[in-house]
């Protein structure tokens, strides 16, 4: 265990990287915040290379314990301040405890199996929050995998960690899934693709009434939805119904309708 007392120490700056998409990729790990995260990242046997806890939260019981355990898997720990801390995560309120994860692998393109149950496209998402929250959809329902078309926010992005509930250790990613190429590889393999749209799409409790087992779901930007080009290669559209008054749902929330619904009308 280290005792860090400045702010320019290099493993400080380092830590701090994680929260910036260059710092990220030049790493190849991600910072997962929290003690509820952390135990999902002991849960799925992730590698945390580096831990950094605020030394007074070591007086917890179960901040003590939860550390001893990165401990004993060889993670580095590392006492720091406050004021350290603060520097260190990228969020408004830290919550004293970080660890530096190193990224899992993603599944190859070459080797996506789309008859594995409903796979999700989320494409052009940009918020953190949202793909956190799809994230952690995708996982309770039991989806299949989460492909990342380029541009899309990172999953890994700290704030999508969080949302994620842990989730993000255990999905499966696919990275660089250009949508043209993903939909194309889905039909190739017999699934059908299933877009969504907003308003004039056919009526999804009546489509997944009747909906295969396995489908790639095409989940749109959160304000313009899917480009219309996009959205052509699908083989299906489908709109969830709103009653009141609101434009649209979620996408995350959009996502779980319709996974859930899937797996009601499928049992």
């Amino acid at each position: 265990m280290e005792n860090i007392t400045s702010l320019q120490n290099k493993q400080v700056k380092e830590l701090a990287a994680l929260f910036t998409k260059k710092g990220r990729r030049a790493s190849g790990c991600f910072a997962a915040e929290g003690q509820r995260t952390l135990i999902e990242a002991l849960n799925a046997d992730a590698l945390a290379l580096r831990l950094a806890v605020v030394e007074k939260l070591l007086e917890k019981p179960e901040i003590s314990t939860l550390v001893k355990k990165f401990e004993a898997k060889g993670t580095s720990i590392l006492t720091v301040s406050a004021q350290i801390m603060k520097k260190i995560s990228g969020m408004d309120t830290p919550q004293g405890i970080i660890a530096e994860v190193k990224r899992p692998d993603t599944t190859p393109l070459a080797s996506v199996n789309f008859t594995g149950g409903v796979s999700v496209l989320p494409w052009g998402l940009s918020d953190p929050r949202n793909m956190g929250l799809l994230v952690r959809t995708v996982e309770a329902a039991g989806g299949n995998y989460i492909l990342l078309p380029p541009g899309v926010t990172d999953p890994f992005h700290p704030q999508a960690v969080q949302t994620s509930m842990g989730a993000v250790f255990h999905s499966r990613f696919v990275e660089d899934a250009r949508a043209a190429v993903m939909i194309n590889e889905a039909k190739q393999q017999g699934v059908p693709v299933v877009a969504t749209n907003a308003w004039k799409g056919r009526d999804a409790t009546d489509w997944l009434k009747h909906a295969p087992a396995n489908f790639l779901l095409l989940l749109g930007n959160e304000g313009a939805g899917l480009a219309p080009e996009i959205e052509d290669m699908a083989d299906v559209s489908i709109s969830l119904p709103i009653s009141g008054n609101a434009e649209s749902l979620n996408v995350a929330v959009s996502a779980g309708i319709i996974l859930y619904l899937h797996r009601a009308f499928s049992s």
